[in-house]
């Protein structure tokens, strides 16, 4: 699954999806402002936090395997940790709220 780096700064809010989060990461320049996508705070966060990342992931997966079907018309949930806080979002379409 991707993980999202987001810009510190607040009138800029710039993402950028990768593949990984590593140290090489941290103190990467934003390319719309130039302020930090990851700080060494926020990286040491992550990495507190990554082995539940991993448990949720698998169990989207697993659920997915047993039966759930397709993944149309399913929630997007988000996962992330800033500023010392973990955050996690759900959007849900309008055709599965009730």
């Amino acid at each position: 699954m991707p993980y999202h780096l987001q810009c510190d700064k607040d009138d800029c809010r710039h993402t950028e999806d990768v593949e990984i989060i590593d140290e090489t990461m941290i103190g990467k320049p934003c390319p719309k402002c130039g302020s930090n996508l990851l700080t060494k705070e926020d990286f040491i966060g992550f990495l507190a936090i990554y082995p539940k990342i991993q448990e949720m992931e698998a169990a989207a997966v697993e659920a997915l395997a047993v039966g759930l079907g397709s993944n149309e018309g399913m929630a997007l949930v988000q996962i992330g940790f800033k500023d010392n806080e973990p955050w996690m979002t759900v959007e849900v379409p309008p055709e599965r709220k009730s």
